[in-house]
Order: structure tokens, then sequence, then C-alpha cells
């Protein structure tokens, strides 16, 4: 598999570990898709999915944060849009066939692969301490 899951990305936070968990599924699956040569449908449909659940992780994420009264929740959330930027051009550059699917779905992958596992162990560890003081 593309990502290994394991413990050390746990936040401890059940909802939370269950979305990065089908976030890094849905990158496995994209990678394997590329990996079989998967018609561009196909690619298309995983990557959608993959950027609407994106989407809606970060809004659930960012609510935690706000309710959380986490200090540093815009410096976080301007790292979720520019991950959520970055998507849109993949997928932009995707319908248009530039470059090859096969380059451009590696280089996702690849993208969102490194993103997800550095973000979470980064970023997302830093907001542990407060979200689960009002847990």
């Amino acid at each position: 598999m593309f990502i290994q899951w394991n413990d050390a990305y746990k936040l401890g936070i059940p909802a939370v570990d269950t979305e990065h968990k089908a976030l890094a599924d849905l990158v496995n699956r994209f990678f394997v898709q590329v990996q079989e040569g998967a018609e561009s449908g196909a690619l298309g449909s995983t990557l959608n999915t993959l950027i609407e659940e994106t989407f809606a992780h970060f809004q659930h994420e960012e609510s935690m944060l706000d309710h959380s009264n986490y200090p540093q929740l815009s410096q976080h959330k301007a790292e979720h849009d520019r991950l959520l930027l970055q998507l849109s051009h993949f997928q932009k550059a995707f319908l248009k066939g530039e470059p090859t699917p096969r380059e451009l779905t590696i280089d996702t992958a690849e993208f969102f692969r490194h993103w997800l596992l550095s973000h979470i162990l980064r970023e997302d560890m830093l907001y542990k301490p407060y979200v689960m003081r009002i847990s």
C-alpha cells in the first residue's frame, strides 16, 4: 500500500482519526488505480471523492478547532486552503489531460500522501491538547 497507516498518525480523537484514515485509504485507492492503469473516468471519480472528503474533513476540523479556541486556527486554515487550491489545480489539469493522466495522477498521489502524513504529524498534533482539553 502507498500509505501504511499506523498508530503514529493517531491523534486520539476518534472522529478525526477515522477521517484521516479514510483519506489515507482514498489516496491508496487512487494510487492503486494509477498503478493498474484504470480508465480516466474511474480516476476522476476517485479524485473527486478525495477532494470532497478532504473538504468535508477540513470543515469538521476547523469547526472543532474554533470550538476549542485553538490559537493557531487561522494558520491551520490557511494550510487547508493551500491544499484545496493545489488539489483544484490537479483536478483541472487532469480534466484537460495535461500532463498525461498517469504522470498527473502519480504526482497527485505523491503530493497528497506527503501532505497528509506530514500535516498530521506536524500540524494536527499541535492542536491535540486543545481539543483533548474540551473533550
